[in-house]
């Protein structure tokens, strides 16, 4: 029983008095990039989403969301359709993906390379 309860102090006094160094970490910060995000299955409608990436210590709870992007789709490298801006940076387009085609995204953004 005293072996127990010695135990149980020489933890507590660990956690309690544990080491601890803060560190500070210069990050240098890299002008924003846009991000195109899209999962899609041959049962659902077209829908992706474009953002711009963040600082590391921006404290925003979510990405801004892009609204004024061109995002154009490509079937077997033709385009198939221009998306609509729907809400939250998602773009939508009433066309279902087929099994066996090849699909590309191109995202436009002004002052961003575009992206696909």
């Amino acid at each position: 029983m005293y072996k127990l309860f010695f135990c149980f102090i020489c933890l507590f006094m660990v956690l309690l008095f544990g080491c601890r160094k803060t560190i500070e970490v210069d990050f240098p910060e890299e002008p924003p990039q846009i991000v195109l995000n899209c999962l899609f299955s041959p049962d659902s409608s077209w829908k992706i989403n474009v953002s711009k990436t963040t600082f590391l210590y921006d404290t925003a709870k979510y990405a801004p969301f892009v609204d004024n992007a061109t995002v154009a789709l490509y079937e077997d490298e033709v385009l198939l359709s221009t998306l609509t801006y729907a809400d939250s940076g998602n773009y939508v387009a009433n066309l279902y993906p087929q099994v066996g085609k090849t699909y590309k995204v191109v995202a436009t953004v002004a002052g961003f390379a575009p992206l696909e």
